[in-house]
């Protein structure tokens, strides 16, 4: 029998502007390959997932993507930069914020209302 072996796992995000959802993306930081006229890989370094131009509303306004980050507060203030210069539509974004189990959020709603979690896990001798 072969070993089951899961060598990556990347998601299909919704886009209601597409072209607008790439430009978002790569001012956040990320960089781009257009993989087919519909389909952008989307790359933070090694993490990774699939822009695509297709959207239902109800699938990206319960879409989450959680992203675990060194640095939540840099994230905000960047986002928070992004947002004063671009003025990107339906992008929003919260204060960053200590949940319950420890860790510091920021929530991000991409212009398609696909909801990112930059999450920084803060050791329990840190709380």
């Amino acid at each position: 029998m072969s070993e089951l072996v899961v060598k990556d796992l990347k998601t299909f995000v919704p886009a209601m502007d597409y072209e607008i959802s790439k430009d978002f993306y790569q001012s956040l930081g990320a960089e781009l390959t257009t993989l087919t006229k519909s389909i952008t890989q989307i790359d933070f370094g090694s993490v990774r997932f699939f822009l695509q131009d297709y959207y239902i509303p109800k699938w990206a306004n319960n879409f989450v993507m959680f992203i675990d980050v060194t640095d939540t507060q840099a994230w905000y203030e960047h986002i928070k930069q992004l947002q004063e210069e671009k003025q990107y539509p339906n992008v929003r974004f919260n204060e960053v914020r200590r949940e319950s189990w420890g860790d510091l959020v920021v929530n991000v709603w991409d212009p398609s209302g696909v909801l990112l979690w930059f999450a920084q896990s803060i050791p329990d001798d840190e709380t």
